[in-house]
């Protein structure tokens, strides 16, 4: 747990271009109270519970080049940096998917995938900048989409966290597959992902390219 100035401060907002205009002129309000990096989902669920339990917002936290402001942390909120959950987990290649923590890297998920072989077909812009996790919570798009399609097409299942009534806690659920495009955008709690694999042929890409 951090709550030292500048860990604060890094982890007030996204790329949100008025959140950072607001704060170069000192009116950007609110702020997390501290920061937390757990290294596991049981880290994770542990977290939330204990937010819940005594109220407290929960902001998940990835790499935060998002530019709408989702990542922004109201005032006295808790703040879950994922990014100390940035494993490849698996890469099966008989069934032709992957799985990976939330708080990995895309440009190091890439890199991964491409060393055995194989390609994810998911390229936003923001690669090398968004994590795995930030991509189904924001149901990104890609330079290759009209081939591979959006991240929705290429999840198969992913690990949540669900928060009901703090008076009766919190329930980790494990892997599903409902692809349920109100729960694809939800923003909290996601801690792995499985996402379909595609072997990288050179000639298919160089035509996208």
């Amino acid at each position: 747990m951090a709550d030292d100035a500048a860990t604060l401060a890094a982890h007030r907002t996204d790329y949100w271009i008025l959140a950072h205009l607001r704060a170069r002129q000192g009116r950007l309000t609110g702020g997390p109270a501290c920061v937390v990096t757990p290294r596991s989902t049981a880290e994770v669920a542990s977290t939330v519970r204990l937010a819940a339990r005594h109220g407290v917002a929960v902001v998940p936290y990835g790499a935060g080049s998002g530019v709408v402001g989702g990542a922004t942390a109201p005032g006295g909120s808790l703040v879950v940096d994922l990014t100390g959950m940035s494993r490849l987990l698996e890469l099966n290649e008989r069934a032709l998917y992957a799985r990976a923590e939330a708080g990995m890297l895309g440009g190091a998920y890439e890199a991964a995938l491409g060393a055995r072989g194989y390609t994810t077909g998911h390229y936003p812009q923001s690669i090398d900048r968004s994590t795995v996790g930030g991509w189904v919570a924001t149901r990104a798009a890609g330079q290759f989409s009209t081939r591979y399609g959006n991240i929705e097409d290429l999840l198969e299942r992913r690990t949540r966290l669900l928060l009901f009534d703090p008076r009766q806690g919190l329930e980790c659920a494990a892997a599903v597959a409902d692809m349920a495009a109100a729960r694809l955008g939800w923003d909290g709690g996601r801690t792995a992902v499985e996402l379909e694999g595609y072997r990288a042929l050179a000639e298919s890409l160089r035509r996208f390219a």
